[in-house]
This record gives C-alpha cells, sequence and structure tokens, in this order.
C-alpha cells in the first residue's frame, strides 16, 4: 500500500471534548471510565464508539442499579448511548429524576471524604440509630 497516495485524515471529524457536568453525568463517566479502562469520558462520548460493547454495557447497568435502583434494560443503553443521553434516560425511568440527581452529589460527596472520615461517620450513624 502507498501510504503516500492516501488522502490526509480529517481532522474536522473530531469531537470537542466537553466534561460533564451534572452530578449524574459525573457519576456515569466515573462507571464508564472504570469499566472502559479510559481517562476521560465527555458528555457527547458514545460508550460504544469508546470500546463498549454489550458484555460491558450490562456491568455498567448493574453498577447503575446498585446505586440508584434503576433497572434499565440493554436496549435502553443501545437508544441513550452517549453519556448525556444515559444520564437523562436513568433519571426518566426513576419514580422522582431529582432523587437521582441527589443520590449522584452525595456519591460524589462520598467519593472525597478519606476511609477515616467514612469509618467516623458509619460510627456516628450507628449510634444514632
Amino acid at each position: 500500500v502507498d501510504r503516500r497516495a492516501l488522502p490526509a485524515p480529517e481532522t474536522t471529524l473530531l469531537k470537542t471534548f466537553t466534561p460533564p457536568e451534572t452530578p449524574l453525568e459525573l457519576v456515569i463517566a466515573e462507571i464508564w471510565k472504570e469499566v472502559l479502562g479510559t481517562e476521560q469520558v465527555g458528555v457527547n462520548d458514545n460508550f460504544f464508539e469508546l470500546g463498549g460493547h454489550s458484555l460491558l454495557a450490562m456491568q455498567v447497568l448493574m453498577e447503575i442499579y446498585e446505586m440508584f435502583g434503576v433497572d434499565l434494560q440493554l436496549s435502553a443503553f443501545f437508544k441513550n448511548s452517549t453519556l448525556t443521553e444515559f444520564a437523562l434516560a436513568i433519571a426518566l425511568s426513576h419514580h422522582n429524576p431529582a432523587t437521582v440527581e441527589k443520590t449522584a452529589q452525595l456519591l460524589l460527596q462520598l467519593t472525597e471524604l478519606s476511609e477515616a472520615e467514612v469509618e467516623e461517620r458509619m460510627t456516628l450513624s450507628q449510634e444514632v440509630s
């Protein structure tokens, strides 16, 4: 193959990276980064274009169920494969979308705590109950 005869790659096809903004988008981005083994995920990134496949999508869906109690079908993932679309699908699948955002915000706050702070709060919580 004569590489010099090939046309130059088009740089206009590259997407502009837009970082996640809402708590839910931030939590989902972290899940996707972990599952896909990638450094960054933007709101317009497509899970499957980043290397995801149905088995990894199922892993993401299980994480979402454990965190938010939202039971999405795999078909919903295929229909909503960008981060923004997927976040909206999660929120709309819950009986109270505001609860999903609040839960995501709490999860983000928990990730900022040290192990000692988590243990301290768990102890206080057990003493109260």
